[in-house]
C-alpha cells in the first residue's frame, strides 16, 4: 500500500478508518463489505459449488436453476419454504428461487416448464424481469453461473463464472484483474465520478488515494470471479500489512492461500502536480516486490504478486515497464502484473484502432 505522503484514504474514509473496517471484515464473512447485489451473485455460485460437491452424481443436470434477489417472492404466491437451502442438500435445478443476498434460506417455486426459455418468460410474466438474478446452468460440461445484475429482461448484460472445483491459480487472478480494468479503470470515463484514480486526468495528476481505489476494485473483482475464495484486505503480519490476501477452502476442508497481492500505482504526477521520476517509480516497484515476497513467505502462500496500475504518459508496454525490476522479481519468485490507465478516451481509441 502507499506511504503516508501518498494517502491511504478511500473516499470519505481516513487510512485508519479503512484499516479498521478491513480488519473487521477479515476472515469468515469477509464479503460482508460487498454491495448486496454482488454478494448475492457470489452466494449463488458458492451454493452451486456446495451442491456439486455433495451431490454431483445425484443432482439434476438437465435443467437450470434461477435465483431472484427477492426473499419473500410475491404476495399471495404459493411457494415452498426451504430454510436449509444453503447447506446444499436441496435439489435446486428446474426451479425458481426467491432468496436474500446470502441464499442461506429460500422459497421454492416450481415453474410451468423447466425449459430455460420458458422459465425466463415465466419470470417476466410475473413482473420480475428487472429483479437481480443468477442462473445456475449444470447442463454444460463445466457448470456455470450467469449473474444478471439488472434482471433477466436485460438478457445480454451478465457476467459468467465457471463452477469448477479446483485450486485457484495466479493466472485466474490476473485474468480477473484484467477484466475489471477493462470495464472499470482503463479510461477516466469508466471510473466513478468523485472516486476516480485521477484528480486531473488531462494534467496526468493521480489522486492521492489511487492505491486505495485500485485495491477496492481488485477486491470486488476477485470476490466475484473467485467466488470460492475470501479476499481479505489489509491483513497485518510481522512483515507489514498486505493489500489483499486470497484464501481458498478446498473440498477436503483444507485452506490454501493462492496469493498475497501488493498494489502499486505508477504516477506521472501526484495530485499536486509533483513529477515522479522513472527512477522513483522503479524504486516504488522494487519496494512492492520485496513486500509481496515477504508477505508470501510469512503466510506460506502459493505466490506473491505485485500488481501495478500505470498512470504515466504513454503506454510503454509491460516488458519495458518491468525491464529494470524483472530480474529482481524473478530472483525472489514474485509475479508481476500491470494494467495501463489512459488519461482520456481518445488516447484509448487511438491505441485500440490507430489513427
Amino acid at each position: 500500500m502507499a506511504d503516508k505522503d501518498i494517502g491511504t484514504g478511500l473516499g470519505p474514509w481516513s487510512g485508519a478508518d479503512l484499516r479498521a473496517t478491513a480488519k473487521q471484515f477479515a476472515g469468515d464473512g469477509a464479503d460482508d463489505d460487498l454491495d448486496s447485489v454482488t454478494r448475492f451473485g457470489r452466494s449463488i455460485a458458492k451454493l452451486a459449488l456446495r451442491r456439486m460437491r455433495q451431490q454431483l452424481h445425484n443432482m439434476r443436470r438437465d435443467a437450470i436453476a434461477i435465483f431472484l434477489l427477492q426473499p419473500n417472492g410475491l404476495p399471495n404466491m404459493e411457494t415452498i419454504r426451504q430454510p436449509m437451502l444453503g447447506d446444499g442438500g436441496v435439489e435446486i435445478c428446474g426451479k425458481i428461487w426467491f432468496v436474500s443476498m446470502t441464499a442461506q434460506a429460500g422459497r421454492e417455486l416450481v415453474p410451468p416448464s423447466d425449459e430455460a426459455g420458458k422459465m425466463f418468460d415465466h419470470i417476466e410474466s410475473l413482473g420480475l424481469g428487472d429483479v437481480p438474478a443468477a442462473v445456475f446452468n449444470p447442463t454444460v460440461a463445466i457448470p456455470t453461473v450467469r449473474f444478471y445484475p439488472k434482471g433477466l429482461t436485460a438478457e445480454d448484460e451478465f457476467d459468467t463464472v465457471e463452477v469448477a472445483d479446483r485450486e485457484v491459480t495466479i493466472n485466474d487472478i490476473k485474468r480477473a484483474i484484467d477484466e475489471m480494468h477493462e470495464e472499470h479503470l482503463c479510461t477516466p470515463d469508466v471510473q466513478i465520478a468523485g472516486n476516480s484514480m485521477w484528480s486531473d486526468s488531462q494534467k496526468l495528476h493521480a489522486s492521492s488515494n489511487a492505491e486505495a481505489i485500485a485495491q477496492t476494485h481488485v477486491k470486488l473483482a476477485l470476490s466475484f470471479r473467485l467466488f470460492n475464495c475470501d479476499v481479505r484486505p489489509e491483513q497485518p503480519m510481522k512483515a507489514g500489512r498486505v493489500d489483499l490476501e486470497v484464501v481458498q477452502q478446498l473440498a477436503d476442508g483444507a485452506s490454501i492461500i493462492p496469493a498475497e497481492i501488493e498494489i502499486k500505482v505508477l504516477r506521472e504526477r501526484n495530485r499536486r502536480g509533483k513529477k515522479w521520476s522513472d527512477a522513483f517509480n522503479e524504486k516504488w516497484m522494487r519496494r512492492g516486490i520485496r513486500q509481496a515476497a515477504a508477505y508470501r513467505d510469512v503466510r506460506k502462500a502459493k505466490a506473491g504478486m505485485l500488481c501495478c496500475f500505470d498512470m504515466r504518459s504513454g503506454d510503454r508496454g509491460e516488458s519495458a515497464t518491468f525491464s529494470g525490476v524483472k530480474p529482481y522479481a524473478d530472483a525472489i519468485a514474485v509475479e508481476l502484473h500491470r494494467n495501463f490507465l489512459y488519461n482520456d478516451s481518445e488516447a484509448w481509441r487511438v491505441a485500440r484502432y490507430g489513427t
